[in-house]
């Protein structure tokens, strides 16, 4: 880990999104928070007016930071390839040319330039010379500390001790291969017999993994039933299901009595939605346990990031499902906010394709959605061409 001596040097390179006006300030709380916690990270908040002038001020930033963060957008993307409209985001565009040369000298080996998102749709935006390294999406419940750790050389798993090589002895050799291939043209016809009588073998090692799993399974399960667990450790125990426990009817069972037992966290609740969704895709009841949970869920739901959990959450799980359908299409007619409307849309155009209520909604939305931010009415029409393709209220606001 490095000491307060040597604490990394960190550049954020990002848009200023205008159709986002909190975007700026969410920037700025990231770089203080590095801050905080030992990195020494510079944006151009902190500066009024460089001396050297702003350009030279975004080249000497580059040339000074051990690692550059590239905040990921769509706005931010299209700077870089510099596709932007004349005269808008030039700092981007810069920093995109600067960034395009470092690593065309370097031949394309990127050990300096780490993609970060704030929301989970930004991950589509990464510039694609940047595609090949690891990205760290700061909405999610570890991420912050995934980036930390990666900015502070500390790794979540450490090597295991190196052993030493170990000496075996060599197998015998055939001394003469026409005395061994007449002996396995005699017997070849024995052998074959025997094998079609004898069972097969068992897989020792494909049983014991099997095993094992049957067992992790059962242990997180036991920890689902017990409500005096606290939320990480449930939480913990819900994320581990989603991977070893598809189709497994016992853990399909304990994951729906969970929605049905904690009614109190949030936290909870979303995640086992989302488990439930993972483990029993093709279990009709089971969704529909998860969709009527996740509907319950949203008039307890106060703040604006569970919203777009849940909203998400729908998209995900209701393919098709009616009453999905029509709780975001009864959300998305009342809501005000730019980002939540685009996040219902979103999860519309996955599971209300070719349906006539959300081709109506969404063509409502379009209509009555103001001006700015640009971004709402482009996502709102690029939705309905998914939902809809032909549209002529979407190919009447294409340009």
């Amino acid at each position: 880990m490095n000491s307060e001596f040597n604490s990394p040097k960190v550049f954020i390179s990002y848009s200023h999104n205008y159709d986002l006006p909190d975007y700026k300030d969410r920037i700025l709380t990231l770089a203080d928070c590095l801050r905080t916690d030992g990195i020494d990270c510079n944006i151009d908040r902190y500066e009024e007016s460089p001396l050297e002038g702003w350009q030279r001020w975004m080249l000497n930033q580059v040339d000074w930071a051990d690692f550059i963060l590239i905040a990921c957008t769509e706005e931010y993307d299209r700077r870089f390839r510099g596709k932007e409209t004349e005269g808008k985001g030039k700092g981007a565009i810069w920093e995109g040319a600067i960034i395009i040369q470092e690593l065309y000298d370097t031949q394309g080996k990127n050990a300096k330039f780490i993609p970060i998102t704030l929301n989970p749709e930004e991950c589509h935006f990464i510039p694609s010379p940047l595609r090949s390294a690891t990205y760290y999406e700061l909405d999610v419940d570890d991420g912050y500390e995934s980036l930390y750790r990666r900015l502070t050389g500390q790794a979540k798993i450490k090597r295991s001790k190196l052993g030493k090589l170990h000496t075996l002895a060599p197998r015998d050799r055939k001394q003469d291969f026409r005395i061994a291939q007449k002996v396995n043209l005699t017997t070849q016809a024995t052998v074959s017999k025997k094998k079609s009588s004898q069972p097969k073998k068992v897989d020792q090692a494909k049983s014991l993994k099997e095993t094992k799993r049957l067992q992790e399974v059962q242990k997180h399960i036991t920890i689902n039933s017990y409500l005096n667990h606290n939320v990480e450790e449930v939480c913990e125990a819900l994320k581990r299901l989603r991977i070893i426990a598809k189709g497994d009817p016992k853990a399909i069972r304990s994951v729906s009595n969970l929605l049905s037992s904690f009614q109190k966290s949030l936290k909870i609740t979303l995640d086992a939605v989302v488990t439930l969704e993972k483990i029993a895709r093709n279990d009709e009841a089971s969704v529909k346990i998860a969709v009527q949970k996740v509907i319950t869920t949203w008039k307890d739901s106060n703040e604006k990031d569970a919203k777009k959990i849940i909203i998400k959450c729908l998209g995900e799980i209701g393919n098709k499902n009616k009453p999905a359908i029509n709780k975001l299409i009864s959300i998305l007619g009342r809501e005000k906010d730019s980002v939540l409307i685009q996040f219902i849309a979103n999860s519309l155009a996955k599971i209300g394709v070719g349906d006539r209520d959300v081709t109506q909604a969404i063509e409502t939305k379009i209509r009555f959605a103001p001006l700015k931010p640009k971004i709402l009415r482009d996502n709102l029409v690029k939705n309905l061409k998914i939902i809809d393709p032909g549209n002529s209220v979407a190919a009447q606001y294409t340009r």
